[in-house]
Formats: C-alpha cells, sequence, structure tokens
C-alpha cells in the first residue's frame, strides 16, 4: 500500500505524460376582403418569420450536436485534428495523445443527446462512458508498496485501463458549444476533462484534499 503522498506524486506524474397558410373569402365587400388580405399577409409574414426562426434554431442544434459528436468520434480515434474543435486553442495546434489518456480515450464510448440555447450559447446534453479511473488507479495501488518501481506501477495501471473487464463510470456532461464565425467551437470546461480522464481530475483534488487534512 502506498502514502498518500506517493499516490498524489504519481497522479501528477500521470497528468505531465498526458499532454460543437392560405385564406378562403366569402360575402365580403372589396373594403373588407382588402382589410382581411392586409391582415392575412401580416399574419402570414409572421408566420413565415416563425417558421424560418424555428427552421434556424433546429438546423443550429442539430449543428452544435454535429460538432460535439465529430470532437468525441476524432478524440476516440486518437486523432490528434479533434483538437480544432475547440475554442480558444492556437491555431496549428493539435491534442497529443500520450501514456494514460490514450488508453483512456480508446476504451470510451458516448452518445450526444440534445442540444439547447441558453444565453449566447448552445448547451448540448452527452454521456461519455470510459474506464473508472479511480477504481483502476486504487486497484494498483492496493499491491504495491513503496520499494515498487514507478515504471511498474504505471505498467499495471496501463495494463488495468487496457482491460475489457476494467470498470467503467458514466459522466453526464453538458458541453458548451458557441458559434465563431461561421464555426462551432467546444468550450473544454473542467467537467468535459474530467469525463474524458475517466474522472482524474476530481480524484486528484480530492487526494490532494485529504493530504492537506493529514
Amino acid at each position: 500500500m502506498l502514502t498518500m503522498k506517493k499516490m498524489v506524486y504519481l497522479l501528477i506524474l500521470l497528468l505531465t505524460s498526458c499532454m460543437i397558410t392560405s385564406c378562403i373569402y366569402e360575402n365580403k365587400d372589396e373594403t373588407d376582403i382588402q382589410e382581411t388580405y392586409e391582415h392575412s399577409k401580416k399574419n402570414n409574414e409572421s408566420s413565415i418569420e416563425n417558421i424560418e426562426e424555428m427552421s434556424n434554431s433546429i438546423e443550429e442544434e442539430n449543428g452544435t450536436k454535429n460538432v460535439v459528436e465529430k470532437f468525441l468520434t476524432l478524440y476516440q480515434a486518437l486523432d490528434s485534428s479533434a483538437g480544432e474543435y475547440l475554442a480558444d486553442r492556437p491555431e496549428g495546434t493539435e491534442i497529443q495523445f500520450n501514456g494514460i489518456q490514450a488508453l483512456l480515450a480508446k476504451r470510451m464510448t458516448f452518445s450526444v443527446e440534445n442540444s439547447k440555447m441558453e444565453g449566447n450559447e448552445y448547451l448540448v446534453s452527452t454521456q461519455i462512458k470510459t474506464v473508472d479511473f479511480k477504481v483502476a488507479f486504487e486497484t494498483v495501488t492496493n499491491v504495491v508498496n513503496e520499494d515498487t518501481s514507478e515504471d511498474i506501477i504505471l505498467e499495471k495501471l496501463y495494463d488495468i485501463v487496457n482491460s475489457e473487464s476494467s470498470q467503467t463510470r458514466n459522466f453526464s456532461v453538458i458541453i458548451p458549444v458557441q458559434k465563431y464565425g461561421e464555426e462551432y467551437k467546444i468550450k473544454l470546461t473542467p467537467e468535459l476533462s474530467n469525463a474524458l480522464f475517466g474522472g482524474y481530475n476530481e480524484y486528484l483534488s480530492e487526494m490532494i484534499g485529504g493530504m492537506f487534512d493529514e
């Protein structure tokens, strides 16, 4: 069994290795017909505008869902161009899949459920499932000791994460998507990052908090 400080050190080590009508008129005089026509015309124009707004809204909702799906599909395939779908990312930079990040990405499955407008962005509801990092990590740390080398500990961890029998965890994630020019971009939030890493982020926070409580 490893000490808390050793476990936190390994977690940080792992982090450093990892770097989307018509009207009918009847029995009306000319004036009535004209008034009815003008009223109907206004209603029709209003209805057309409403239909166009609804159509645009549906199109944008589908567009934001497609962006999230493309990003997660590329991420799952370890395609570094997934970074092109992230906002606030320097042009030309790519996601580098190394170590535990690559293994967690390959084990990931997901589903994109719906998208809704809120403020100046769309919120896309997504389910992401991957290996439960905490369970995998503690399975290893419970069977090694202070004398076990870091290489062996990481090798054991990689084996567990890569195993088809490893325990998985489902994350319900709301992914913010904004429009930048003509393109939709995903905001990489702590919640999304945590899900992609199988709960690593929250586990590290939990461990650091526990270390200070000792």
